[in-house]
């Protein structure tokens, strides 16, 4: 099939999901047009698929949600956005001329990259100089798992390089690195999630055969699959190496992940001074007999305190430890407004703003819930006698809460 055949086909199909996905005509219409450029420019790809549809349609929902990541968009309930606009999807007129366009100036972009390299490659070979000096990125600064607090991170991405970190997870032993491209110079835009976690917490005979690569000065595999508890998804090619130090780097896409960006986003990892995580919620002191041992920048912000010395694995988003205390912040919506409405009338008041405390019906979990002009605060632990009412509303009343569908206000998550 041929593109145009397909995005003629399909087009009236992927603007009605994207009304769902978006609720907005204009930002539909935007959402397919720039997927359908990207499918247009590895075509040959995508049309070899088992599905060309179901493949776009995942592309369209994974730009969606980049999309809305990278803005803080408020939640569109579903059955709102379906009253509102059944039927009233965007034409599709202009899409396929568009996706050309688009596509051209990528080609252009690459055109120009490959141009200039090949300059830099002239002038160093005339100058008498090693060629693969010029052409290869510096290698990075050692990028390992300490020495720091689970508050602070040791590992960054290069700022002049095509990469953005969106969100962090971070314990004592494991840092985590959510990743995007940043800009349109790329075919597909796969999340990349980068893992740098201690020796003791990798499985390294659990790696499949891959192929050797160099990034930097490590020798690296390319793999064609990484387990999760490794920081990987199955069946998705992936890079990994071990530090000088033990500690072990592995780098993940989500989904569609290609050797050039692995090899690309390897290089420009660095290893910084210890740096606080920064996020919404920042305490300005810590409960007694508590420490923050996880916090995760992934969805807003979710932080852990527990005992010093409770063992925490952090394998999945946050991981609860008995005894412990979790706060959870996420941007304020209609879904989480109405939850809270359905308590009742708010039983305090914290920083001016209204608050509810709850005990679960059939558990012994104790709740308190406050909410902000922009964000949805939960501070619960699944016995209430371990962390009773008055200390969870001291702590919220201590910590400096900031936006929750920006970045302002936000500061280090831990004094």
């Amino acid at each position: 099939m041929r593109f145009e055949e397909f995005a003629a086909a399909r087009s009236p199909a992927l603007l009605r999901y994207a009304m769902l996905l978006s609720g907005d005509r204009e930002q539909a219409r935007d959402l397919v047009q720039e997927v359908l450029t990207r499918a247009l420019v590895k075509w040959r790809r995508v049309e070899g698929t088992d599905e060309p549809y179901a493949y776009v349609r995942r592309m369209l929902t994974n730009e969606y949600l980049s999309w809305r990541r990278r803005r803080r968009v408020p939640t569109v309930p579903l059955l709102d956005t379906l009253d509102r606009h059944a039927g009233d999807a965007p034409a599709a007129d202009g899409l396929i001329e568009g996706a050309y366009a688009g596509a051209a100036r990528i080609h252009r972009r690459r055109k120009i990259t490959a141009t200039v390299t090949a300059a830099v490659a002239v002038v160093a070979v005339a100058a008498g100089l090693p060629l693969a000096r010029h052409l290869e990125s510096a290698p990075p600064l050692p990028v390992t798992n300490g020495p720091r607090t689970e508050t602070r991170s040791t590992v960054t991405v290069d700022p002049d390089a095509d990469f953005v970190v969106w969100g962090r997870q971070s314990t004592i032993d494991r840092q985590t690195l959510y990743v995007d491209r940043n800009g349109n110079a790329t075919d597909g835009e796969p999340n990349y999630t980068v893992v740098v976690q201690s020796e003791d917490r990798f499985k390294p005979a659990d790696l499949p055969a891959g192929e050797p690569v160099r990034v930097g000065d490590h020798d690296a595999r390319l793999l064609p699959s990484l387990r999760k508890d490794n920081g990987g998804v199955p069946n998705t090619l992936s890079l990994a190496w071990q530090n000088t130090d033990g500690s072990w780097v592995t780098i993940a896409p989500d989904h569609d992940g290609d050797k050039e960006t692995l090899l690309a986003l390897g290089a420009a990892l660095r290893g910084s001074e210890p740096e606080p995580v920064i996020g919404p919620f920042q305490l300005t002191t810590t409960p007694p007999g508590f420490a923050v041992r996880q916090v995760s920048t992934r969805a807003v912000e979710v932080m852990l305190l527990a005992a010093p010395d409770a063992r925490v694995f952090g394998d999945s988003a946050i991981d609860y430890v008995k005894g412990g205390v979790i706060v959870e912040l996420e941007m304020r919506n209609a879904d989480n407004d109405k939850f809270l409405s359905e308590l009742g009338p708010a039983t305090d008041t914290v920083q001016g703003s209204p608050a509810w405390y709850s005990i679960g019906r059939t558990s012994k979990s104790g709740n308190f819930y406050l909410r902000t002009a922009t964000c949805h605060v939960r501070v619960w632990t699944r016995d209430h006698a371990d962390f009773p009412r008055e200390d969870a509303k001291r702590l919220l009343e201590s910590a400096r809460i900031g936006a929750c569908d920006s970045k302002d206000g936000w500061g280090p998550v831990a004094p």
